[in-house]
């Protein structure tokens, strides 16, 4: 199970991440990668960017066993305040991802989309050659588990800051939000959901991506 994770994380980091990144560098071939200090003057630069309306998909794993993908509708918002907000989060999405049987994977399918807010993280330090193109990272910080209701069940969602997975060697993924030109990528981890005093291991990475409306 953890051989499947680790292929399915690089798997979507890789289709999620590639449209952003693929024409960026740390610096000319040859040339020392510099970091520069992100000021309050540069912070607001970068908020500035970043906030805004978005509309695009959530891309995610179907299921542990199974190499395909799927996506849905979704549009988010970054407040002035640093705040990720999804009034619409489609909690639907992670039901193939819970190995309880048929059953409870068809109740998550029809739950209630929830509510998500995130404090953004802005960056204290970051590449130079990223900051003079417009490209810019932040880390999205899981809160307290989200309210779910499916059918006539509540129940929690939660979110991670970190997973971890690996058999010889632990690797770790974070959440991160990449801005370029308009453009997001948004990764967020999702732990696991719980419901009716159950707890259904998740862990897989999940991928808002769109653009400034």
């Amino acid at each position: 199970m953890k051989k499947t994770f680790k292929m399915a994380a690089f798997a979507l980091c890789g289709m999620a991440m590639m449209s952003l990144t693929a024409c960026l560098n740390g610096g000319d071939e040859g040339q020392e990668i510099r970091y520069k200090q992100i000021s309050n003057t540069e912070r607001a630069v970068i908020m500035n960017a970043v906030k805004g309306n978005y509309t695009g998909k959530l891309y995610f794993r179907k299921s542990h066993m199974e190499n395909k993908y799927d996506s849905i509708n979704v549009a988010w918002t970054i407040t002035a305040d640093t705040m990720l907000v999804i009034d619409r989060f489609p909690v639907k999405a992670v039901s193939g991802l819970v190995q309880a049987g048929t059953e409870l994977q068809n109740k998550i399918s029809k739950a209630d989309p929830a509510e998500v807010k995130m404090k953004v993280q802005l960056p204290s330090y970051l590449l130079e050659d990223y900051y003079t193109k417009g490209y810019y990272l932040a880390n999205p910080i899981a809160g307290e588990p989200i309210n779910v209701k499916c059918d006539d069940t509540n129940g929690k969602l939660t979110f991670a800051n970190h997973i971890e997975f690996g058999d010889i060697q632990t690797q770790r993924l974070s959440q991160l939000l990449e801005h370029n030109n308009g453009k997001q990528v948004i990764r967020l981890l999702i732990e696991r959901i719980t419901l009716d005093n159950q707890t259904y291991e998740i862990k897989m990475p999940f991928y808002l991506k769109g653009d400034k409306q």
